[in-house]
Formats: structure tokens, sequence, C-alpha cells
């Protein structure tokens, strides 16, 4: 029993160990972004109409961009209970580095829908602020199967 015990944890390790190292061979490239971004709501702005123009305006633009995905997130517990969140998705770093570049130039992607996204950004910046100001992008490094 002792035998088949060892066996099996050595099998075990060699598999953990070989998932290991092809999560760190890849970087998580495949795996995609998680992009979230810390929104404050500005005083007298109604939660209704936030969420209201964020899921009919906002994100039916953001969603004509192939690669990326979004969604209005509300904390229900922790640090940020009650605040809210937008959040990026991307199906991989190289979606993301192409949409956003690293170095802040506009992308053909958002070029296309840029008049829109301006007019966006009018309506935007008197509900909240924050977006692209506090924000941290994720690497996804692995999945639960």
């Amino acid at each position: 029993m002792k035998i088949l015990t060892g066996i099996f944890l050595v099998f075990a390790f060699l598999a953990v160990g070989e998932l290991n190292a092809e999560v760190r061979k890849d970087g998580g490239a495949g795996l995609g972004v998680v992009a979230v971004h810390d929104l404050k709501l500005k005083a007298g702005v109604s939660e209704k109409d936030f969420e209201s123009f964020i899921e009919n305006e906002w994100l039916p633009m953001y969603s004509k961009i192939k690669g990326l995905d979004a969604f209005l997130a509300k904390g229900d517990r922790g640090v940020r209970t009650g605040e809210y969140s937008l959040i990026l998705t991307f199906e991989s770093i190289e979606d993301r580095n192409r949409i956003y570049p690293a170095s802040g130039e506009t992308s053909e992607e958002i070029s296309k829908i840029q008049d829109d996204i301006n007019s966006l950004w009018e309506k935007f910046e008197p509900m909240s602020e924050g977006l692209g100001e506090t924000f941290t992008d994720y690497v996804r490094i692995g999945n639960i199967q």
C-alpha cells in the first residue's frame, strides 16, 4: 500500500509540475487579461441613471471592438462595497495591446468609433470619475478545471 501511495504522489507531483511549467512558459498570454477600473459616482448622480447609461450606451459601443468584452460591477462585500468597477476582459494580451497600445496611441479599432466615444465621455464625466485613472490589468495565469 505504501508503494502505491508513493507512486501516486510521484505522478501527482509530476502532473502538477508539468501544469505549472506550462503556465510559466505561456505566461498567461493565451488566457487573457482582465482590466479592473475602479469608479466613483459624483455627488448627486443617481445609481439607476448611471447603471442605465453604462448598460444602454457605454457597453454597446465597446461591444463593437473584437477581442474585448466589458461589464459594470458593483461591490457586494469587501473594501469597495457599494462602489462600481468597470471590468474589461480581453481574449489575449495581444488583443489588449492592439486595442490599447502601451504607447498611449489611439488604436485603429478605437479610431473607428472615436466620435461616438467622445460623445460617451461627455456624458460619463459629469457622472463618474476614475476610469483610466485607478485601474489594474490582471493577466490570467490559469483556470480552474
